[in-house]
């Protein structure tokens, strides 16, 4: 992981008195990161995971689990109703969030334009 892309990710959050940052270290270094915030729509209040990073030769340890694990605490604890996120698609990932209780959202679409 790059740490200068990592340090502006987390300044970008830091600041936002609703973001959700969790880092997982050992005593030598950081083995991964995941970032989001609480947002509102109308009544309800909801998560958005923006990042979630492990680093290359630490994946497939739990890491990931337990950052989405402490992700969900968080976000609960400040009454949200759903927690959602963007993702390429990939196998890997899509292993690992239906592992983790996630579904796809049938009645949603993503949209996007390039420039």
């Amino acid at each position: 992981m790059n740490k200068e892309f990592i340090k502006y990710n987390l300044n970008c959050f830091l600041n936002n008195e609703k973001s959700i940052c969790i880092i997982v270290s050992n005593d030598k270094k950081d083995l991964g990161f995941v970032l989001g915030n609480v947002y509102y729509f109308g009544n309800e209040m909801y998560a958005k995971i923006d990042e979630i990073c492990v680093d290359n030769v630490e994946q497939g340890k739990g890491i990931g689990k337990i950052l989405i694990n402490e992700f969900e605490k968080k976000a609960l604890g400040n009454g949200i109703s759903c927690i959602y996120f963007e993702q390429y698609k990939d196998e890997r990932l899509d292993s690992f969030y239906s592992n983790n209780g996630y579904t796809v959202a049938e009645d949603k679409e993503f949209r996007y334009k390039e420039f």
